[in-house]
């Protein structure tokens, strides 16, 4: 099967790969079920963390992740959060 991000799959049927999406802003929750291996909020929310995605959390605790994160992430760009402060080390007396 021949797929793209943000395209069409040749040859679907069942198989489709859930994390195949079209305009969508936010994964899905079956999306985040399938990226994360975890159904359970706090589950998915652990694992989001130690792999370095950015989200936010929902009033009912489900984390909210935008398919651009996980573009980025796909495409081997950087997601690390970086630093609000700055280096002073850097800086000599």
């Amino acid at each position: 099967m021949v797929a793209s991000i943000r395209g069409e799959t040749e040859g679907c049927g069942d198989d489709r790969n859930p994390l195949l999406w079209s305009g969508a802003v936010f994964l899905s929750s079956e999306q985040l079920r399938h990226l994360t291996g975890y159904k359970k909020p706090s589950l998915q929310r652990r694992w989001l963390v130690a792999n370095g995605y950015r989200f936010d959390v929902r009033a009912d605790g489900r984390p909210v992740v935008m398919v651009a994160q996980v573009e980025a992430r796909q495409a081997g760009k950087s997601n690390v959060a970086h630093s609000e402060q700055p280096d002073f080390s850097a800086i000599g007396p």
